[in-house]
């Protein structure tokens, strides 16, 4: 097998596996197309009010595509408005008090695949996206093993692998798999950029990086940068390949920035990139260096003692089976999790049920993300462990396990990969998805490898006892870890949590709860698993003598052994309420469809090993293509349009209110982002672009750990208090039997599917105080109890007169606009309810504009005098501005290499 150094021999080969990878992406998406259907599973919205009664009865659905009609769906036509003029580009005020919409990445206003909504019906556009995603990812992956010389029925199988595997399937109508279809795209422009470095190349290459960016998730975006960014190093390492690679990806970021300058000067404050940061930092804490260094050494030995056994020796085979049994029994000790076993048997915690509801685990697609089909996993383990393929291998192997090893905890690679600049703060699952690019690009090229004629048979029979060897030690590695040891692993325990015990065995059925006593009132109580924080702050016993309780949805990766520490800071004095260790078990099954693909890809492999070139090969591919499209068969599902957020009367009410105002939702009512649907303005947003004292703020007002299980109520929400009177909530919709008459300022407004309660002491977006004082943390309890309709709490101190009184009145809101009158009897501040962000100006009467005053932690201030006025608040961010000139001199220079595409050397 040798890189291909020219144009295919046989070009038609490409438009016949686009027909096949077109026909199947067409079968798996069936559903979507009648014109009266939608590509969205909407099952979630048969649960939502308004629209559940008009939707009853509910139809099974799957839960795990939630976010479809919740966030993505709702932001596609909230983009299709942009498109068409109705509501500004840069700001929207639609979710959590305001955001970025063009720097909110989520948004992906620049990306091909939503742009179609600006030429589109937008109920058409998920479907074609869809279809352009499998298409697309399947046909890329398929271009490059064949740059690379793979052979067709080898080029087939790794294409079917990624581009109908887990990652593209489970996150279709995500941002994740938009993002995800550019890393194929890169590997292929980067062999056709290896053949003849010319500038048009250079172009193209750059173009995928830019789409890389433009998908609409950070994430991914990062992580694919990586490993495409590495694999062009890897082609092109020369002095000259060198530059053009880094100039490459320079060329492709300055053609997003016009997307990312913005997204990233407001997400430096975001509430996610703070408890990111925050659960980093606790994790490095937590991490014992000394036992990832012996198990770094240990399995450095079972490799190679793996390695030493290929050649025949009985000896060397028992000692490499002990070494693998190491290994296996230290990382599971370790907390490494057995839900890695998914890259097998996607289904162990559960299956899809007629397409419908699922049973098991809750992060289905983010376990399986990495899914490739077995076949794949198998040819690529057991060649990179022989040392078949070479060095294409090698970064194939290498670069899937690493990734796969932090996803799931293994110790010691996990830190390797945490060290790595932007994956500290990384989300596990989401290293998952170039995982399944690489093992199916890894698993084609050993597949051709095995396939060749000229391949020695020595080759065959060292893969097979390589294969039995490993199996040998991962079974003997199980048996050793049903034998009992001590759970607490010599730590000294203190036993202070009601439940769970320090023997019981919590079966991950449901959230864990976990439940313990405080002597007293304390300053700061700590709950942390693993060195994780849970939860932190004051706390005191409850009146009934109840014990406290802390719930912790523990993900599926979350599997093994784990430690729960409460501490109890009072007076400068910390108390261990307990410290115990926690083991987290889960049902698991080998389903009926995860036993047919093992077999299936099995008896392929010992055909390959056989010899049956002829036949293995396309056997192989069929293989992989029945698996893959029996796992993606029914899990994305269309909806009957009229289904799809249907006109109700809470809705009407609301779009015929004057604007602006905000609602404020309990329950699973018009649940975060729906909002953008409605066209209504939403206190809380789902995005983690929300700011981070927009978060500090709401907090005083309202348990915001309720937002995770949409369980809002009086109980925890403090409706009375004057801080909820400034975040502009005219609006708060209950179900129809919980009553609010008795919150002072609470009216019954309307009542259908659900009431909706007016707040009449609101103060609305906009409002003027005469007083001013500076927010500091030694001030906080003495400034909690100023009315913020009162006195605007600076972030500086304010030097101008004040003391004047008067009334505002919000007369043009656009999103990036904003044009308020204003009646003071003396100089006094205009407070504006919307998010601070780099880029807010002021100007009063048509005055010079001048950046606004922080206030009231994540609102903004405008001084104004005495008399009436007109301000004018402006959103220019200057992310905006800068990316703008850059994303427009890159696509300039793009053009012209595309229009002169002489060679570089």
């Amino acid at each position: 097998m040798t890189p291909s150094t020219g144009p295919l021999k046989h070009g038609g080969t490409a438009l016949l596996a686009a027909l096949l990878f077109a026909a199947l992406s067409a079968y798996l998406l069936r559903d979507g197309f009648p014109a009266d259907r939608v590509m969205i599973a909407g099952g979630s919205l048969e649960h939502s009010q308004p629209w559940a009664g008009h939707l009853a009865p509910p139809t099974p659905h799957n839960r795990f595509t939630v976010d479809q009609a919740r966030i993505f769906y709702p932001y596609l036509l909230e983009a299709a408005r942009v498109y068409r003029g109705e509501v500004d580009a840069l700001w929207t005020s639609r979710g959590g008090g305001g955001l970025p919409f063009l720097g909110n990445m989520t948004s992906s206003l620049l990306h091909p695949l939503t742009l179609l909504a600006a030429w589109l019906p937008t109920e058409r556009v998920p479907l074609v996206q869809g279809l352009a995603v499998l298409t697309l990812s399947a046909l890329f992956t398929f271009l490059f093993l064949r740059r690379l010389g793979v052979g067709l029925p080898s080029a087939l199988c790794g294409a079917l692998a990624f581009g109908f595997g887990g990652h593209q399937v489970l996150w279709l109508q995500y941002a994740l798999s938009h993002s995800l279809l550019a890393l194929p795209f890169c590997f292929w422009a980067v062999e056709r950029l290896v053949e003849d470095r010319a500038r048009r190349r250079v172009a193209v290459l750059a173009l995928g990086f830019a789409l890389l960016v433009l998908g609409g998730h950070p994430e991914t975006t990062w992580i694919s940068g990586l490993v495409a960014g590495l694999w062009a190093l890897y082609r092109l390492w020369d002095a000259h390949g060198r530059w053009l690679v880094v100039g490459t990806a320079l060329l492709g970021v300055g053609l997003s920035a016009v997307q990312w300058w913005p997204f990233l000067e407001y997400a430096v404050g975001s509430h996610g990139m703070v408890l990111r940061s925050l659960m980093a930092a606790r994790d490095a804490a937590s991490l014992s260096w000394g036992a990832v260094i012996v198990f770094s050494i240990c399995l450095l030995f079972a490799l190679a003692l793996l390695r030493s056994a290929v050649p025949r020796g009985f000896t060397k085979r028992v000692l490499a089976i002990l070494g693998v049994a190491v290994a296996v029994v230290m990382a599971r000790r370790m907390g490494m999790a057995l839900s890695g076993l998914v890259v097998l048997a996607p289904e162990m915690y559960g299956s899809p049920e007629q397409g419908g509801a699922y049973t098991g685990a809750e992060d289905f697609p983010g376990l399986n993300a990495a899914y490739a089909g077995v076949l794949p996993v198998l040819l690529l383990t057991v060649g990179a462990l022989t040392g078949m393929g070479g060095g294409f291998v090698r970064f194939f192997a290498v670069g899937s396990a690493l990734l796969w090893a932090a996803a799931f905890h293994m110790p010691a690679l996990e830190g390797l990969v945490r060290s790595l600049p932007g994956l500290a703060e990384m989300g596990a699952t989401r290293m998952l998805g170039p995982v399944g690019f690489l093992v199916a690009c890894g698993g084609a090229l050993i597949l051709d490898e095995l396939c060749d004629r000229a391949t020695k048979p020595g080759f065959r029979s060292a893969a097979g006892r390589m294969g039995v060897t490993l199996v040998l030690g991962l079974a003997l590695g199980a048996a050793v870890l049903k034998l009992p040891v001590d759970p607490a692993g010599g730590r000294t325990v203190v036993e202070g949590l009601v439940s769970p015990t320090v023997d019981q065995v919590h079966r991950g059925d449901g959230p864990l709860r976990l439940r313990f006593r405080i002597p007293g009132p304390v300053d700061d109580l700590r709950v942390s698993v693993d060195g994780r924080q849970l939860r932190h702050g004051p706390a005191v016993p409850r009146p009934d003598g109840e014990p406290l309780e802390v719930v912790w949805l523990a993900q599926r990766a979350e599997e093994g052994p784990h430690h729960v520490r409460v501490e109890a800071v009072r007076g400068g004095r910390l108390l261990v309420i307990a410290s115990q260790p926690l083991l987290i078990r889960r049902e698991h099954q080998l389903s009926a469809r995860d036993v047919s693909a093992l077999a299936a890809a099995l008896a392929v492999a010992l055909l390959i090993v056989a010899g049956r070139v002829r036949v293995a090969p396309w056997l192989a591919a069929l293989a992989v293509g029945l698996d893959v499209a029996a796992f993606a068969d029914g899990y994305n599902e269309a909806s009957p349009r009229e289904r799809l957020f249907p006109d109700t009367a809470t809705t009407r009410f609301l779009a015929s209110q004057e604007p602006p105002f905000r609602i404020f939702t309990e329950g699973t009512i018009l649940p975060p982002d729906t909002q953008f649907a409605v066209g209504v303005d939403h206190l809380l947003s789902y995005d983690n672009i929300g700011l981070h004292r927009a978060h500090q703020w709401r907090m005083t007002v309202m348990d915001t750990d309720a937002f995770a299980s949409f369980s809002f109520g009086r109980d925890n929400v403090a409706y009375a208090s004057p801080r909820f009177d400034a975040l502009d909530v005219r609006y708060v919709l209950t179900p129809r039997a919980a009553d609010l008459s008795d919150i002072p300022g609470f009216e019954l407004a309307h009542a259908s599917e659900v009431a909706v309660w007016e707040n009449t002491q609101n103060l609305g977006r906009a409002w003027v105080v005469g007083r001013a004082e500076v927010l500091a943390p030694d001030r906080q309890a003495e400034l909690a109890a100023l009315h913020p309709g009162e006195v605007a709490l600076l972030d500086e101190p304010y030097e101008g007169p004040l003391g004047g009184r008067g009334r505002a009145r919000v007369v043009e809101h656009t999103g990036a606009s904003l044009r308020i009158e204003v009646e003071a009897d003396g100089p006094a501040l205009l407070v504006v309810a919307e998010n601070r962000a780099p880029g807010w100006t002021a100007s009063v009467d048509g005055g010079p504009a001048q950046p606004t005053l922080a206030c009231d932690v994540t609102w903004q201030a405008v001084p104004v005098p005495a008399g009436a006025h007109e301000v004018r608040l402006v959103y220019d961010p200057p992310g905006y501005r800068r990316g703008r000139w850059i994303s427009l001199a890159s696509a300039l220079l793009v053009l012209l290499m595309l229009l002169r595409p002489q060679r570089h050397a």
